[in-house]
């Protein structure tokens, strides 16, 4: 599978509908946003190392229990490093930070499910940035048109943000509202929906 068809036809989030609680209450923010996305990233990956360490020493029946277990180790680790060096991101973030286990644990279940042990890293990357993607985009749409900023980084006495939006512009502020992020996955999820029909209606045309 290639990046683009991971990205478009089977997106994690506006395709299999997977992780969309962090976007829509995470992507109100440029930096929140690809943070969630980093991190969600680097569970994946951390996650399908940790398994593989220990996998030999766990029967086949309780191994996705021990999945999870793995998972939530490394999301507690990073609750911790966040707490001490990073609090405003960490209270950004807030209950969806250790939340982003769950999330995790259902996209490691849907590479298992789709590739089994064949090329288990490559697609596990592939979703991982999808969803780094998605939700990247998300909140830098969203910050833009409901704001007029886009915030890179938010550390102690320093942040990186730029108005992109000066007079006469003014944003609609309507965009960083849970609803607004809500309506605009709605139009986003029809957008991909109509790019995989116009992909698929080309592929049928090509083979025939």
């Amino acid at each position: 599978m290639s990046f683009q068809e991971r990205m478009i036809v089977k997106n994690p989030v506006f395709s299999l509908g997977l992780g969309i609680g962090p976007v829509l209450a995470l992507s109100y923010r440029f930096d929140t946003a690809w943070v969630t996305g980093v991190l969600s990233l680097l569970l994946i990956l951390l996650g399908k190392g940790s398994v593989r360490l220990v996998k030999d020493a766990f029967p086949s029946a309780i191994l996705w229990y021990v999945r999870i277990t793995i998972l939530t180790f490394w999301i507690a680790l990073m609750e911790i490093v966040f707490e001490a060096y990073l609090p405003g991101l960490r209270d950004s973030l807030g209950i969806y930070l250790p939340l982003l286990a769950v999330n995790t644990f259902i996209l490691e279940a849907i590479v298992f499910g789709e590739q089994g042990d064949q090329n288990e890293w490559y697609g596990s990357l592939l979703l991982g940035l999808a969803y780094l993607g998605t939700i990247a985009f998300v909140g830098a749409f969203r910050e833009i048109v409901g704001s007029g900023t886009l915030t890179f980084i938010m550390l102690p006495g320093w942040t990186l943000r730029y108005v992109i939006l000066g007079k006469p512009l003014q944003p609609i502020r309507f965009f960083i509202l849970p609803a607004g992020g809500l309506i605009l996955y709605g139009y986003l999820k029809a957008g991909f929906r109509l790019m995989v029909i116009r992909a698929n209606r080309g592929r049928i045309e090509e083979e025939s």
